[in-house]
């Protein structure tokens, strides 16, 4: 499994549905020795997630101590992986290639993912793609 949260276009609601959702992240992360479940994240996402939290249209709705809390349950549940696989995909935005080389990389089960365009495949090879609600579903 891996988290996506990097879309400006849908940041916005996303970031905060996570921030809705964020103690039932962190129980996601503190029982995934229950559930098997492992939470992967790239520099590639790092990067971007910085990029975006960073500028002003997002900082004006988003809290520098909710930055930080995100920051803190990545750094406590995720696993950062270098990515060894390069994707191929008809995704419409081609900067999007690295979230599906690195869920090729690790194997993972689910992208989890407010992006359209990511949303819009369905799948990647044996990954399903899916909003974060829908995810929880699964659970």
């Amino acid at each position: 499994m891996m988290f996506d949260i990097k879309n400006e276009n849908y940041y916005r609601q996303q970031y905060l549905d996570i921030f809705c959702h964020r103690k039932k992240i962190s129980v996601i992360a503190k029982d995934t020795y229950k559930k098997d479940i492992r939470i992967f994240v790239c520099p590639q996402l790092l990067l971007e997630f910085a990029d975006v939290v960073s500028r002003p249209k997002i900082q004006r709705y988003i809290k520098k101590a909710d930055v930080n809390a995100v920051k803190l349950v990545i750094d406590a549940y995720c696993e950062s992986v270098e990515i060894t696989h390069n994707a191929k995909s008809p995704i419409r935005d081609p900067n999007d290639l690295y979230l599906l080389s690195l869920a090729e990389t690790v194997n993972a089960d689910y992208i989890v993912t407010g992006d359209k365009d990511l949303l819009a495949l369905k799948f990647h090879k044996k990954t399903k793609i899916l909003l974060f609600t829908d995810f929880l579903e699964t659970l």
